[in-house]
């Protein structure tokens, strides 16, 4: 195999080093085109809402899965789901970073419903505010008599008939459990409204219900997304993990294993480069050595002494004269002409020493 030349290896070096860039600064999924990440969602009553929400105006890689929202076009309403349960999203304050809920499941503006699963949020994304007050629902009652109050009964219509209920604010201790009622579930509701309710009653459940409750919710990936902030106009974006958004395509960011990678390039950088400078020397030896000269290094003090006809050479550029056609001048005259090689003459390194100009 013939040995890469300088040029050669260094185009090559060059290419490696360009490639490593390229890969290290963008994930391996090629997502060319995030423009939209720099819209804001806005839908029917809510407006302008950013990271790390995503839907509408911002398509699902702006922002991580937990926090999508969906907008229906039609009747501009705002829905999100949370353990397989439709929520309305009627306020959303990024700055308490607070949503405010209502569940979509119940209909004809009555607490009646198919679903009979507890309202929860208990995680470490999303959790009930501390505004909320808890109720608990009832439904498919018999025989209530006077353990409730007329007041707090409601009733859903059923293929053929209609299904007696009742709700009881706060803790539903005291009541029988089973045996009276098909089933139970609680929805919480906002704690302004308690004395209200239970003063006037199921005629005001549907509002309450409709009106919903706060949730808390806080962002696992903010301190990740902190990091693109050093790019001037960056949006946090998601794909699998956080992701640099600079105008419309992924920051050059690199991750954690880009440092081993530059590393390792590194270590071959070098090599190649001893590599080729070995080469070099070789060469350069093997075209001494075809002209009949001893290979010997400049810097041997008996580097004129053992090479009688290279001493004959120093003679020659000692006296001034000629030399393969080129003129040589004499060592005292370089002497002059560079001022006794003062330093503010110097130009540089070349390959046999300090260059000067006089």
């Amino acid at each position: 195999m013939r040995p890469l030349g300088t040029a050669a290896a260094t185009s090559f070096l060059a290419t490696l080093l360009l490639f490593l860039h390229l890969t290290a600064s963008f994930p391996s999924n090629d997502m060319s085109n995030l423009s939209n990440c720099n819209h804001n969602l806005s839908c029917g009553s809510l407006t302008d809402i950013t990271h790390p929400f995503t839907g509408a105006q911002r398509p699902p890689d702006c922002g991580p899965q937990e926090f999508q929202l969906t907008c229906n076009i039609v009747d501009s309403v705002t829905t999100f789901m949370f353990k397989s349960l439709p929520y309305q999203v009627t306020r959303v304050n990024q700055t308490s970073q607070t949503l405010r809920l209502s569940r979509l499941d119940f209909y004809d503006d009555l607490p009646c419903t198919h679903l009979s699963s507890s309202t929860t949020f208990d995680n470490d994304i999303f959790s009930l505010g501390s505004n909320n007050k808890n109720l608990t629902l009832f439904y498919g009652c018999k025989n209530l008599g006077g353990f409730v109050e007329e007041k707090f009964k409601f009733s859903c219509p059923v293929p053929g008939d209609l299904e007696e209920g009742f709700f009881k604010v706060g803790d539903p201790s005291g009541l029988p459990s089973t045996g009276w009622c098909r089933t139970s579930f609680q929805v919480p509701f906002l704690r302004s409204k308690a004395h209200q309710l239970e003063a006037e009653g199921s005629s005001l459940l549907g509002e309450v219900l409709r009106e919903g409750f706060d949730v808390r919710y806080s962002d696992p990936y903010s301190a990740d997304c902190q990091t693109c902030s050093k790019h001037s106009g960056t949006q946090c974006g998601f794909d699998a993990k956080p992701i640099c958004i600079c105008n419309d395509l992924l920051c050059p960011v690199p991750g954690p294993g880009v440092s081993l990678a530059s590393g390792a390039v590194l270590v071959i950088f070098v090599g190649c480069w001893i590599t080729v400078v070995k080469q070099v020397k070789k060469r350069k030896s093997a075209l001494v050595q075809s002209q009949g000269l001893p290979v010997v290094t400049p810097t041997s003090t008996n580097f004129f002494r053992a090479t009688p006809s290279l001493a004959n050479l120093k003679s020659d550029l000692d006296k001034g004269s000629t030399y393969l056609g080129v003129r040589v001048f004499s060592y005292n005259e370089l002497e002059e002409a560079t001022n006794c090689f003062d330093s503010s003459k110097e130009l540089g390194d070349g390959g046999f020493g300090t260059v000067y100009y006089g």
